[in-house]
């Protein structure tokens, strides 16, 4: 009986947080924010340059504005390169790739990391060879230099970000 007793009074003792209308995850998210385990998604910055293996992204700011260029390198003379723009809403990112009309997605980006979703409108596959596709990439953080990101180039040879 003791041991019921004790074992009521240590889960309830456990609802402690929840009245207050924060849940468990929220507050440990909330902590690790604040001890810079995890970045704060209201503070990420995009702008920067990106790469894993051969595809490369780069996202600069230029007159208020986000610019971004892409290219996909799927091996031979398959891949995909595109311009366009972006607006940032913490870690959503709004693109909107410039040639095809309706080419307009949200990407996601954790501070270290930027990811295009598994399925792009079918305006998107302007932009690449057959069967090539812009859907899925994910693209590390290389830096946030703006020189860096201004000197990227595509597999072509040309600036992704650098020129218009």
């Amino acid at each position: 009986m003791r041991i019921a007793t004790a074992a009521l009074l240590l889960l309830a003792a456990c609802d402690g947080g929840i009245a207050s209308g924060e849940s468990a995850g929220e507050r440990l998210e909330e902590a690790a924010i604040a001890r810079g385990v995890i970045p704060d998604p209201e503070s990420l910055d995009v702008a920067g340059a990106y790469g894993r293996g051969a595809d490369s992204l780069c996202v600069i700011e230029r007159d208020g504005d986000l610019r971004l260029g892409v290219d996909v390198a799927y091996g031979g003379d398959l891949g995909c390169t595109a311009r366009g723009t972006a607006r940032q809403d913490g870690e959503d990112i709004d693109i909107m790739l410039e040639g095809a009309d309706g080419c307009r997605f949200t990407a996601r980006f954790d501070g270290a990391k930027l990811a295009f979703p598994g399925r792009l409108p079918a305006s998107c596959a302007a932009f690449c060879d057959a069967p090539a596709s812009l859907a899925g990439m994910t693209v590390d953080r290389l830096s946030d230099a703006a020189s860096e990101v201004r000197a990227m180039r595509g597999q072509q040879g040309g600036l992704l970000c650098g020129g218009d």
